[in-house]
Protein backbone atom coordinates (compact mmCIF):
# COMPACT_ATOMS: atom_id res chain seq x y z
CA UNK A 1 0.00 0.00 0.00
CA UNK A 2 1.84 3.74 -0.90
CA UNK A 3 1.77 5.87 1.99
CA UNK A 4 -1.01 8.85 1.57
CA UNK A 5 -0.07 12.30 0.11
CA UNK A 6 -2.93 13.91 0.00
CA UNK A 7 -1.73 15.95 2.70
CA UNK A 8 1.04 16.92 0.74
CA UNK A 9 -1.31 17.52 -2.51
CA UNK A 10 -3.10 19.81 -0.21
CA UNK A 11 -0.20 21.86 0.51
CA UNK A 12 0.78 22.14 -2.98
CA UNK A 13 -2.48 23.24 -3.97
CA UNK A 14 -2.27 26.19 -1.30
CA UNK A 15 1.36 26.98 -3.00
CA UNK A 16 0.05 27.09 -6.39
CA UNK A 17 -3.26 29.49 -4.79
CA UNK A 18 -0.31 31.89 -3.34
CA UNK A 19 1.64 31.74 -6.14
CA UNK A 20 -1.64 33.05 -8.57
CA UNK A 21 -2.55 35.59 -5.73
CA UNK A 22 0.62 37.00 -5.47
CA UNK A 23 0.45 36.89 -9.47
CA UNK A 24 3.89 35.07 -9.35
CA UNK A 25 5.14 32.84 -12.07
CA UNK A 26 3.15 28.92 -11.62
CA UNK A 27 6.99 27.58 -10.93
CA UNK A 28 7.95 25.07 -8.44
CA UNK A 29 11.08 23.45 -7.31
CA UNK A 30 10.30 20.71 -4.67
CA UNK A 31 13.81 19.33 -3.43
CA UNK A 32 14.50 16.29 -1.32
CA UNK A 33 17.37 13.75 -0.82
CA UNK A 34 17.03 10.03 -2.52
CA UNK A 35 14.00 8.24 -0.94
CA UNK A 36 12.52 11.32 0.35
CA UNK A 37 9.65 10.50 -1.23
CA UNK A 38 9.28 13.11 -4.02
CA UNK A 39 8.58 10.42 -6.79
CA UNK A 40 5.57 9.11 -5.27
CA UNK A 41 4.75 12.89 -4.11
CA UNK A 42 4.77 13.89 -7.99
CA UNK A 43 2.94 10.97 -9.21
CA UNK A 44 0.36 11.63 -6.39
CA UNK A 45 -0.03 15.21 -7.58
CA UNK A 46 -0.13 14.45 -10.87
CA UNK A 47 -3.43 11.80 -10.72
CA UNK A 48 -4.75 14.78 -9.10
CA UNK A 49 -4.32 17.56 -10.65
CA UNK A 50 -6.59 17.66 -14.47
CA UNK A 51 -4.14 18.46 -17.75
CA UNK A 52 -1.25 17.25 -15.49
CA UNK A 53 1.80 15.20 -17.09
CA UNK A 54 3.94 13.54 -14.63
CA UNK A 55 7.48 13.72 -16.87
CA UNK A 56 9.99 10.95 -15.10
CA UNK A 57 13.42 12.03 -16.34
CA UNK A 58 15.03 9.65 -14.22
CA UNK A 59 17.27 7.06 -16.07
CA UNK A 60 15.70 3.47 -16.62
CA UNK A 61 19.75 2.13 -16.08
CA UNK A 62 22.08 3.23 -14.21
CA UNK A 63 25.02 3.36 -17.03
CA UNK A 64 22.41 5.79 -18.62
CA UNK A 65 24.29 9.02 -19.10
CA UNK A 66 22.73 10.77 -21.20
CA UNK A 67 20.94 14.26 -21.09
CA UNK A 68 17.73 14.26 -21.82
CA UNK A 69 16.29 17.57 -23.33
CA UNK A 70 13.31 18.67 -20.98
CA UNK A 71 11.37 19.66 -24.40
CA UNK A 72 11.42 15.98 -26.07
CA UNK A 73 9.00 15.10 -22.80
CA UNK A 74 6.93 17.23 -22.57
CA UNK A 75 2.75 16.53 -24.01
CA UNK A 76 1.06 19.47 -25.66
CA UNK A 77 -2.35 18.22 -23.86
CA UNK A 78 -1.11 19.57 -20.25
CA UNK A 79 -1.16 22.62 -18.92
CA UNK A 80 0.74 21.34 -15.61
CA UNK A 81 3.78 19.11 -15.85
CA UNK A 82 5.73 17.79 -12.50
CA UNK A 83 9.45 16.79 -13.70
CA UNK A 84 11.07 13.63 -11.86
CA UNK A 85 14.76 14.47 -12.02
CA UNK A 86 15.09 17.78 -13.59
CA UNK A 87 18.77 17.65 -12.44
CA UNK A 88 19.13 15.15 -15.56
CA UNK A 89 17.71 17.45 -18.34
CA UNK A 90 19.80 18.88 -20.46
CA UNK A 91 20.76 22.19 -18.57
CA UNK A 92 21.69 24.34 -22.14
CA UNK A 93 17.43 23.99 -22.54
CA UNK A 94 16.46 23.56 -19.01
CA UNK A 95 15.71 27.05 -18.53
CA UNK A 96 14.74 27.74 -22.19
CA UNK A 97 11.99 25.36 -21.82
CA UNK A 98 10.95 26.14 -18.62
CA UNK A 99 10.95 29.73 -19.64
CA UNK A 100 9.06 29.11 -22.84
CA UNK A 101 6.26 26.89 -21.05
CA UNK A 102 5.55 29.41 -18.33
CA UNK A 103 5.32 31.86 -20.88
CA UNK A 104 2.77 29.99 -21.95
CA UNK A 105 1.01 30.23 -18.53
CA UNK A 106 1.96 26.17 -17.51
CA UNK A 107 3.05 25.66 -14.37
CA UNK A 108 5.99 23.55 -13.28
CA UNK A 109 6.80 21.20 -10.50
CA UNK A 110 10.71 20.55 -10.23
CA UNK A 111 11.80 17.51 -8.14
CA UNK A 112 15.33 17.53 -7.61
CA UNK A 113 17.73 16.25 -4.77
CA UNK A 114 19.51 19.41 -4.06
CA UNK A 115 19.26 23.34 -5.43
CA UNK A 116 22.19 23.87 -6.63
CA UNK A 117 20.60 21.34 -9.36
CA UNK A 118 18.85 23.99 -10.95
CA UNK A 119 20.01 27.21 -12.60
CA UNK A 120 19.96 30.14 -10.34
CA UNK A 121 17.50 32.13 -12.66
CA UNK A 122 15.11 29.31 -12.12
CA UNK A 123 15.11 29.63 -8.47
CA UNK A 124 15.13 33.49 -8.50
CA UNK A 125 11.67 32.91 -9.70
CA UNK A 126 10.32 30.09 -8.16
CA UNK A 127 8.83 28.81 -4.73
CA UNK A 128 10.87 26.63 -3.09
CA UNK A 129 9.47 23.26 -0.55
CA UNK A 130 11.48 20.51 1.28
CA UNK A 131 10.73 17.11 1.01
CA UNK A 132 11.44 15.22 3.97
CA UNK A 133 10.69 11.63 5.26
CA UNK A 134 7.13 11.74 2.45
CA UNK A 135 6.00 15.22 3.50
CA UNK A 136 6.71 18.18 2.77
CA UNK A 137 8.01 19.92 5.48
CA UNK A 138 8.41 23.91 4.90
CA UNK A 139 7.76 26.02 2.25
CA UNK A 140 10.73 28.82 0.82
CA UNK A 141 10.79 31.50 -1.70
CA UNK A 142 14.23 31.60 -2.69
CA UNK A 143 15.78 35.28 -3.87
CA UNK A 144 17.78 37.09 -6.00
CA UNK A 145 20.28 36.91 -3.26
CA UNK A 146 20.63 33.45 -2.75
CA UNK A 147 18.96 33.25 0.34
CA UNK A 148 15.44 31.35 1.32
CA UNK A 149 12.51 33.17 3.51
CA UNK A 150 9.28 31.29 4.35
CA UNK A 151 7.04 31.19 1.65
CA UNK A 152 3.43 33.41 2.53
Amino acid sequence: MKPDQSENVAKMADMFQRQREAEKLPLFVIVGAPASGKSLFGRALAEDGTETAYVDLQPGDWRETARPHLRDHLSSFASTFIVDGAERANPESLTETVEQELGKGNTLVLLVPMLTDIPKDLLTQAAVARMDRLSVTQVFKHHANGTLRSFG
